[in-house]
Parts: C-alpha cells; sequence; structure tokens
C-alpha cells in the first residue's frame, strides 16, 4: 500500500513540474521571456526572432504577420505569447478554436509600450519582481540616453533607407519604428512629414533634403558594401551625410525589434555616430 502511495505521489509530483510548452511570435516578446529567465520554456519561435543568438537551434513556426496555424499547433503548445502584429486573422481564430491559450500584447510603439509589454510577459509567468528588476535598468539606460541627447547644439536631419539599391530608394516617413527610432536618438526624419509608412523616393529627393544622417536598414543577409556604395555616387556628393562619413548600416530585426534591448541598442548607435569624425 506505501509503495503504490509513493508512486502515486511521484506521478503527481512530475506533473506538477511538468516544464511548460511555449511559443513566441514575434521578436520583442521572445526576447522578453528569454530575458525572464523562460527561454527553457520556448519550443518554438517565429522567423522575426532570428537576431536572438540565444534562439539557435529553437524550431521556427513562419513569420509573424503571416503565419501559419498547422506549423504553430504541430508544435503542441500549452501557451502562445505573441504582439497585435500577429496575422492573418483567420490564423488567430484557427489558434483560439484549438483550444491553446493564445495571449496577444499590443505591439509596442515606443519606451513606454515596451516597459509595459515586460511587465505583462512577467506577470503572465509570474516573473513580476524579474520584470521589474529589468524595467528599472531599461529607465536608467533611458536617462543616459537622455543625457547624450541634451549635449546637441542641433538635431541632425536623418534619413532612413530600407534595402536601398542603386535604382529603388525605399524611406520611411511617419507612423515607423524607424522614425520614432530617428527621433530618439535625437534627430529628425527628413522625410516625417512627407509621408506615412514607407515610399520610393528619388535621387534628387534626397539631394533636396540633404540629410546629416543616413540609415540603412536591412533584414536580409545582404553585403554591407554593397548596401553602402549606393550612396557612392557622384549625384550624392553634396550631401552632409556623404560628406562626413555618417552613413551607417540598421539590422532591422534587432534595432526595430522594440524589445528590452531597444533602448541600449539606440546608444550603441548614438555613440557610433558621435564617434565618427566629421
Amino acid at each position: 500500500m506505501m509503495n503504490k502511495i509513493c508512486i502515486i505521489f511521484l506521478l503527481f509530483s512530475v506533473l506538477l513540474t511538468e516544464q511548460l510548452r511555449l511559443i513566441t511570435i514575434g521578436g520583442c516578446v521572445t526576447e522578453t521571456v528569454f530575458l525572464l529567465g523562460r527561454g527553457d520554456d520556448v519550443v518554438a519561435v517565429d522567423q522575426s526572432s532570428n537576431y536572438l543568438s540565444k534562439i539557435d537551434g529553437i524550431p521556427q513556426v513562419g513569420y509573424i504577420r503571416a503565419i501559419s496555424s498547422e506549423g504553430i499547433l504541430s508544435m503542441y503548445p500549452d501557451r502562445i505569447f505573441t504582439t497585435s502584429d500577429i496575422g492573418p486573422p483567420m490564423v488567430i481564430k484557427q489558434i483560439q478554436n484549438s483550444g491553446v491559450d493564445l495571449e496577444i500584447f499590443d505591439s509596442p510603439k515606443n519606451i513606454n509600450d515596451i516597459l509595459m509589454l515586460i511587465e505583462n510577459i512577467g506577470a503572465e509567468l509570474g516573473e513580476g519582481d524579474e520584470a521589474v528588476k529589468i524595467n528599472k535598468e531599461i529607465r536608467s539606460l533611458n536617462l543616459y540616453a537622455s543625457e547624450i541627447k541634451s549635449k546637441y547644439i542641433n538635431k541632425p536631419k536623418i534619413a532612413f533607407f530600407m534595402n536601398p539599391s542603386a535604382n529603388y530608394y525605399s524611406a520611411a516617413g511617419s507612423q515607423t519604428k524607424a522614425d520614432y527610432l530617428m527621433d530618439y536618438i535625437g534627430g529628425n526624419n527628413v522625410f516625417s512629414t512627407s509621408f506615412e509608412k514607407y515610399s520610393k523616393v528619388t535621387k534628387e529627393e534626397i539631394v533636396f533634403v540633404n540629410p546629416d544622417i543616413i540609415l540603412i536598414g536591412s533584414v536580409m543577409s545582404q553585403n554591407k558594401d554593397e548596401l553602402f556604395s549606393v550612396f557612392n555616387k557622384k549625384e550624392f556628393e553634396s550631401i552632409n551625410a556623404v560628406k562626413n562619413n555618417k552613413i551607417f548600416y540598421i539590422d532591422m530585426g534587432k534595432a526595430l525589434s522594440f524589445g528590452p534591448s531597444f533602448v541600449q541598442n539606440a546608444i550603441d548607435l548614438m555613440l557610433k555616430i558621435d564617434n565618427v569624425s566629421k
């Protein structure tokens, strides 16, 4: 009788300590879960989490904006954490109808949203104290970023181009994460009043707005020298960013994920820009 009780107790203990099977969809969510110390629970991630070295070897279930329910449910998750960027809507409904716990957090658009995301995920995972600690560190870094910006005499004019080529220049306008990044590092987006989202611009328009800094963003494993060579043309010689060697590469997955590392990444960029001799 005693042996049976022991066996039942052991089985019950195993059930209680069984590891959570968590899928994280969205780079900011994945980064937060790992930073909270719960990375061992993650059984799958999406492609927008690729900038994190910690996800090496973890299966992928597609891309957050074009996700597939089949790939997700085949991993038999207990819970799924994602943001409001997830789509298409039909897939969301399929996952919800499966009975799996789907938690959709608001997609961060600024520093306050990032802090809220960390707090909310921490609460869901029972890691509230760790979330408070992380947010305290981020607030401290945010103050440091403000100190750097306070030393600027003039706000630099910045242009952000996504995957530019010799004959195609897609620039970030207002209502983009790139626009927020440019503002956060203390600059003015030269195209913020021209259009929303991303739009193709001409060489003449680029010369006219004359950015002091050019940021080249890419999410592909594209040759950086090839991207930089796009602006190494005679027609761009008069641009301040070109004359002063102020053209910088941005890993969009890393810099624009708006996860816990956003502020540190922004500071690294600010210091990099400042350290380039004029």
